[in-house]
C-alpha cells in the first residue's frame, strides 16, 4: 500500500510510521477513540509499506490516546493497513483513570467511564492518557530504552488483534 497523501485522517487499522531518529521509526496501529498501539519492532525511517500480518501478531509496547496532527499533516506517514478481525477489536483495551475528586480508579473503555470492579484493579492496565506528538515520541523512546535495559516488558498483555 502506498503512503496516503497528507491531509487524510487515519482510520482504525491504519499503520503509521513515527520517526524516532533520522534512520529509525516506530510503528503505531490506529484504534478507535483517538488511540494508537505502539508496536514492538522498529523499522527503517524511510519505510514505504509494512506487511499487515506482521502487525496483527505484535503484542505492542503500549496503547495510548494521541493527537493525530502529525498524521494529518503527513509527517507521520500511513504505511499500511491491518484491518481488525472484528469491529469490537478496533476499540483500545480498557484503561484506568484516577478520579481527581475522590482518588478512585475508574475504567475507561469504548468511550465510557465506569467504576472499576475489584478484579480490574489488580490487572496491569495502562493509564488513559492523551499525548501530543513530541510527548508520544519521548514516551516511545523511554519505553524502548526500558525494554532494552530490562530484557523485555514483563507485563502480560494480550496480542494486538
Amino acid at each position: 500500500m502506498k503512503s496516503r497523501k497528507p491531509g487524510r485522517r487515519a482510520k482504525p487499522g491504519d499503520v503509521v510510521a513515527i520517526p524516532l531518529t533520522k534512520t529509525r521509526a516506530a510503528l503505531g496501529r490506529i484504534y478507535r477513540d483517538g488511540a494508537i498501539a505502539i508496536l514492538s519492532d522498529l523499522v527503517s525511517a524511510d519505510v514505504e509499506t509494512v506487511d499487515p500480518a506482521s502487525v496483527r501478531g505484535d503484542q505492542g509496547l503500549f496503547v495510548v490516546g494521541f493527537l493525530d496532527s502529525r498524521v494529518r499533516s503527513g509527517e507521520w506517514r500511513i504505511v499500511g493497513h491491518a484491518p481488525f478481525t472484528k469491529s469490537e477489536d478496533s476499540w483500545p483495551p480498557p484503561r484506568f483513570v484516577t478520579d481527581v475528586v475522590d482518588g478512585r480508579r475508574r475504567i475507561y473503555h469504548r468511550g465510557v467511564l465506569r467504576a472499576a470492579k475489584a478484579e480490574e484493579l489488580t490487572r496491569a492496565l495502562e493509564e488513559a492518557d492523551m499525548y501530543g506528538p513530541e510527548t508520544l515520541v519521548r514516551l516511545i523512546r523511554s519505553r524502548l530504552k526500558a525494554r532494552k535495559l530490562t530484557g523485555g516488558d514483563k507485563r502480560r498483555r494480550p496480542a494486538v488483534p
